[in-house]
């Protein structure tokens, strides 16, 4: 049984029922958005492709390009991201974890002159 919002889907003034592998395709992304929160240290590409590597062909072709589907990665892990600094004082609020090396060294310095 599929796990979809909606068994209903509306195409410009249409209505049309689902089929299985439009709501497997819909079950699919969101388990990329999932993973894409999860693992962040993953390339798109990576994440993608271990992801996809065993949805089968029929359900493959009903979800978005690839480019698409990066573009939609990009968008889930920036929720969890602070925004860019508008100004240098901005760079005095930004948490730690983004002023350091994942080896721990501070990349990020400020002069105040």
């Amino acid at each position: 049984m599929c796990d979809c919002a909606s068994a209903i889907h509306v195409y410009i003034g249409t209505a049309k029922k689902s089929d299985p592998e439009n709501c497997e395709a819909e079950v699919v992304l969101r388990h990329v958005k999932r993973k894409a929160e999860e693992h962040p240290e993953q390339s798109p590409a990576q994440l993608l492709r271990n992801v996809l590597a065993d949805v089968p062909p029929d359900v493959l072709s009903q979800l978005p390009q690839r480019e698409a589907m990066r573009k939609t990665i990009g968008r889930t892990r920036r929720q969890h991201l602070p925004p860019n600094p508008k100004s240098l004082d901005a760079l005095l609020d930004l948490p730690q974890q983004y002023q350091q090396t994942l080896q721990g060294e501070r990349f990020l310095s400020f002069d105040g002159r």
